[in-house]
């Protein structure tokens, strides 16, 4: 599961449209996550010759590594057997963007966007790079021998986080004001399903338990009781 890499969508002419390409609208896609046993490869954005030219200044996310297997393990989800990143809330995760060209951070204005998938009507989560919204957090990590144009991110929900499935955006634009227009503006949509679930671990979450035997049993157990009825007349079922 190491070294994950999943597609990128920025569809502009073809069947399957995500969302336009410059604009800061997010469209739901009826498709299928494209996630295979395999690393896929990056699938480029389709884009009209007249703006071959405009796009080649631009920066665009070409690649992205989920580090599916170190931060499931850091997040004690790596038995789920799921397609996807799977994360408990209240808990940091990390994963790295490969750009086309050498990462500007005095240029752009990065922000990274959680759509809820399980509550469609709920809000969208916009977070930006070096910042902070609704408790949710994103920032640049450093590390030794990196590429310049490979850069590793790490972003952290909030212990009341909304637990559920989740679409992954990133937004992209210049970060001098008066060049910022809708045309500027960029939205990439990566070909993953996050999951947030609980956190047994973390004792600011409501569903924090207090001991390890505690989470050993409600948490790790893959069998257990679920008791029903009434104080005076309690029942079991096994699940």
């Amino acid at each position: 599961m190491q070294g994950d890499s999943y597609h990128l969508r920025q569809s502009v002419d073809t069947q399957n449209k995500t969302f336009s390409p410059y604009s800061s609208s997010i469209e739901t896609s009826s498709n299928e996550q494209m996630h295979n046993s395999s690393r896929p490869t990056f699938t480029p954005p389709n884009q009209r010759k007249s703006d071959a030219s405009e796009n080649a200044a631009k920066m665009i996310p070409i690649d992205i590594d989920m580090n599916l297997k170190e931060n499931m393990e850091e997040h004690s989800t790596i038995y789920y057997d799921i397609q996807g990143l799977v994360l408990r809330r209240g808990q940091p995760f990390s994963f790295t963007i490969t750009f086309n060209q050498d990462f500007p951070a005095d240029k752009y204005n990065l922000s990274f966007i959680f759509k809820p998938q399980t509550w469609p009507n709920f809000p969208r989560v916009k977070i930006p790079l070096n910042g902070s919204s609704n408790g949710w957090s994103a920032e640049r990590l450093s590390t030794k021998d990196q590429e310049n144009n490979c850069v590793y991110f790490q972003i952290c929900s909030p212990c009341d986080a909304t637990i559920g499935k989740y679409s992954f955006f990133l937004e992209i634009s210049p970060l001098k004001k008066d060049l910022a227009t809708k045309q500027d503006l960029s939205i990439f949509q990566f070909d993953i399903d996050i999951y947030i679930l609980f956190n047994p671990w973390n004792s600011t979450d409501v569903c924090g338990l207090l001991s390890s035997d505690q989470i050993a049993e409600y948490a790790l157990s893959e069998h257990g009781q679920i008791y029903l009825g009434s104080c005076e007349v309690p029942r079991s079922i096994p699940w």
